[in-house]
């Protein structure tokens, strides 16, 4: 999620105040002029640590391999615009506005986030200092 706009995400989507916005997850696509909801399985069932996964290891297993952690999970359909999400979500620098590690990012290829583009991220923890190339992918 864009945390830069999260403001205006919260309106958008009619989040409470109280409520820490954590993540956006993309729940439909288009071909052509045809739009369609993506099916999903509850966002609580998905994560992201260093490649996609789901939180269950088994869709049958009862207990979650998280710990068991107080939190809230909102799935929210919206209606808005492709840009209106896009110009929420696109900015690869938002990141570096909450992370002690990550410093920002340039596009590699000029300020065109489309597929097979990419950008070059900078990060630094205490003393040591490392640079990735990331690629825009479908």
């Amino acid at each position: 999620m864009h945390l830069g706009k999260s403001d205006d995400i919260a309106q958008l989507l009619g989040i409470p105040e109280e409520i820490t916005q954590i993540v956006l997850l993309p729940v439909a696509w288009t071909k052509g002029d045809e739009f369609q909801l993506a099916s999903r399985r509850p966002v609580s069932e998905i994560t992201w640590v260093d490649n996609w996964g789901y939180t269950k290891q088994y869709q049958d297993e009862h207990l979650s391999l998280l710990e068991q952690m107080p939190g809230v999970t909102v799935e929210v359909d919206i209606q808005a615009s492709d840009h209106q999400v896009w110009e929420l979500v696109s900015d690869i620098n938002v990141a570096s506005k909450f992370s002690d590690e990550f410093l920002g990012a340039n596009w590699s290829d000029g300020e065109s986030p489309v597929t097979g583009s990419t950008f070059v991220g900078r990060n630094q923890r205490g003393d040591r200092y490392w640079e990735t190339t990331s690629y825009v992918k479908t």
